[in-house]
Order: C-alpha cells, then sequence, then structure tokens
C-alpha cells in the first residue's frame, strides 16, 4: 500500500468570519484530513494567544448525510485519544502572545481507529457530492485577538494512492450533543442505534474548573437499565485515561511583561515549566489552576526568548472512553448485535454554566 498527501487548499485566505466549503474529488480512498488554521497576532498582542475555540465546526458532509462533524477542540481531543503510542503532543500547534506573530493550530479529521489505520478509511467513491465544510469565527483585537484579514486555512488529504487493503468502514467522529450545564441533576444523551461504537468523548469545560468537578458520574445503560456498559465516576475516568493514553504536551510563547495568564488546552493534573533564552532574564509560573498557568518573569525580554511547557491531561477539558480495547472491532458496542432498542449516557452534573459535549465514534460501513 502507497499513500501520498495531497493539497485541497494551500494557505488559503479566508474571512474573519466564515464558513468554507471545498470539493472533495470522487474515487479517493482518504486516511485522513489535515486542517491547518493560522493568524497574525494584532499589531500590541494576543492575550489569547491560540484560535481552536475560534473554529467551531470541521464537517465532511454528502447532500444532508453527515460523515464528521466536530469542532476544531473536539478533534484535536480525539487526536490524542487515537493518535500515536509514539506522540504524546497536541497536535501541531504555534502558539504566541507576541505582536505580529502568526499563530498556527492543526487538527487531523481521521477515519481510522488510529492514525495509519490501513484497513479503515473514508472511499469517496461511495459518496455521491463529499464536502468538506469549515466554519470559524477569528476574534478581532489588536491586544486579545488577530489583525483582521489575516486568517488562512490549508487541507491536507492523505490518500491511499494504490493496492488498497479491501475496504472494512470508516470511524464517523460526530458532535451529538453541546448544552450548558447546570449545578446538579443528570443530564441524558440518546444515542443513535444505527452503527457500532468505538469509544465516546465527553467534553467538561469550564475555565479554571476540573473536569470531575463539571461532571461527577457517567452511566450508560441500554433498554432502561437491562444493559449497564458502564456506571463509573469521573475521577476514575480520567484514572483510566491516565493509564491508557499518558500525558499530553503543549508549548507557548508568553509576552514580554511582569506577569501573565495563559488557558492551555490541557484540564486535569496539569503542570507547567517556563524559561527565558536570556542570560539575565527569569521566567517562572507561579500558580497552575485547571488549564491557567500563570508566569512571572523580568521585563525586558522578548517574546520568542520565552517558553512555558505545559503537560497534563483532559485535552480541551474532555475524557474518552473506548469500548474494550477501542481497537477491535469485536469489542465494539454493537446496537444491532445486542439487539438493543434504547441506549442512554447520563451525565451526573457538579457545576453549573460549563459546556458538555457529547461525541460518538462509530464505525460506518
Amino acid at each position: 500500500m502507497r499513500v501520498r498527501d495531497v493539497y485541497l487548499a494551500k494557505a488559503d485566505s479566508v474571512s474573519d468570519s466564515q464558513s468554507k466549503t471545498y470539493l472533495i474529488p470522487p474515487g479517493l480512498k482518504i486516511q485522513n484530513i489535515r486542517v491547518k488554521y493560522a493568524a497574525t497576532n494584532g499589531g500590541t498582542s494576543n492575550t489569547v494567544g491560540k484560535l481552536n475555540g475560534m473554529v467551531s465546526k470541521l464537517e465532511l458532509v454528502d447532500g444532508s448525510d453527515i460523515w464528521a462533524s466536530c469542532s476544531m477542540q473536539e478533534t484535536q481531543a480525539l487526536n490524542c485519544f487515537n493518535g500515536s503510542q509514539f506522540n504524546h503532543d497536541l497536535p501541531k500547534k504555534i502558539l504566541s502572545a507576541g505582536a505580529a506573530v502568526v499563530v498556527s493550530e492543526e487538527a487531523v479529521m481521521n477515519f481510522g481507529r488510529w492514525i495509519g489505520d490501513r484497513d479503515y478509511y473514508l472511499d469517496t467513491s461511495k459518496l455521491k457530492n463529499p464536502l468538506l465544510r469549515l466554519t470559524h469565527a477569528l476574534t478581532i483585537s489588536a491586544t486579545a485577538g488577530f489583525a483582521t484579514g489575516t486568517g488562512q486555512v490549508s487541507v491536507v488529504l492523505r490518500v491511499i494512492d494504490s493496492n488498497p487493503p479491501p475496504y472494512k468502514g470508516c470511524v464517523m467522529s460526530k458532535e451529538l450533543k453541546s448544552v450548558s450545564t447546570a449545578a446538579s441533576g443528570d443530564d441524558q444523551t440518546v444515542l443513535p442505534l444505527d452503527w457500532p461504537y468505538m469509544g465516546l468523548l465527553i467534553g467538561a469545560l469550564k475555565t479554571t474548573i476540573l473536569p470531575d468537578a463539571v461532571l461527577t458520574n457517567m452511566k450508560l445503560w441500554a433498554d432502561t437499565g437491562r444493559i449497564v456498559y458502564f456506571d463509573e465516576t469521573m475521577t476514575d475516568i480520567l484514572a483510566d485515561n491516565i493509564e491508557r493514553y499518558g500525558y499530553f504536551h503543549e508549548d507557548f510563547n508568553p509576552l514580554s511583561d511582569t506577569a501573565a495568564t495563559f488557558l492551555s488546552d490541557l484540564y486535569y493534573r496539569t503542570r507547567a515549566w517556563a524559561g527565558t533564552g536570556g542570560a539575565t532574564g527569569i521566567l517562572k509560573v507561579s500558580s497552575v489552576t485547571a488549564e491557567s498557568i500563570v508566569m512571572a518573569f523580568t521585563t525586558g525580554q522578548a517574546a520568542d526568548t520565552m517558553t512555558a511547557r505545559i503537560e497534563g491531561v483532559s485535552p480541551h477539558g474532555s475524557v474518552y472512553i473506548p469500548f474494550g480495547s477501542g481497537v477491535d472491532p469485536a469489542d465494539f458496542l454493537d446496537p444491532k448485535a445486542d439487539n438493543i432498542a434504547e441506549l442512554k449516557l447520563f451525565n451526573t452534573q457538579g457545576t453549573a454554566a460549563a459546556a458538555l459535549t457529547v461525541v460518538a465514534q462509530q464505525i460506518r460501513q
């Protein structure tokens, strides 16, 4: 089998707020689609320092049929859990608060069980009119966002060029729910029964709040409790994620000042180190609260000489629940094989006004 990377778009200029659509050529066998956004910081600074929260949808549609639909944050989290065992960084990023610096971030829309899966991929010959639709709204600001008109997007298709393995299906990653949490009570999600489940990504995102304070327990059952697939505290699910996937890393270049705060993308067991390349400069981490990294340093240091290294789990405040190994299709939750007529996920809430999201990964054959 031979694969190659093909540009669908290369540094394509986009408006500050837009839904951009690209036609995918027919007859391709696609392992994944790498989407890269870039924009130039404001003339004074960009205290936000990143843009993943400004990209609301990465979608692949075929008419009214949706094959993939997640935010950039959800896609980056899936990349952590479905990525390579040799890579424990978040998808490639250049994050900086510096004036007029180009910030860039990537997310990989993966159609296999992991990056490079040979057996599961997207075969566009099975689709009539496949479209890639990207939706974003960049924050425009001289101090806390980007300069207007500087947004760009690149799209790279990883295509199986010759000798493809027999087609077994592809992984569909789709957001099923996005709501604001309450201070208590169970939030219920009714899950579709159409395709087998490889795993679920549950987001519990609220700045400076740990995910196991937002959600305290998760339960998945079928047929009014006849089958219980799991009933576990969020704290224990986070512990399982650490054992399965380890810690993830992220880098950030702060703006030169006496103090700075960076809201990283890692929300649990987070720790950080910082340093400067200057001979006399000092840069240190003052405190870490969930994803919030507070740094203190001497003035006069250039922004591009200073770096904070962040390590933690729960990317974008999320946890991943695989079924079985999360790799072997024999382990997946198959509603049809289990003769299920009803499948419900219950999330027990513990903090109000957090973003609760549910993303399903299903095998479509």
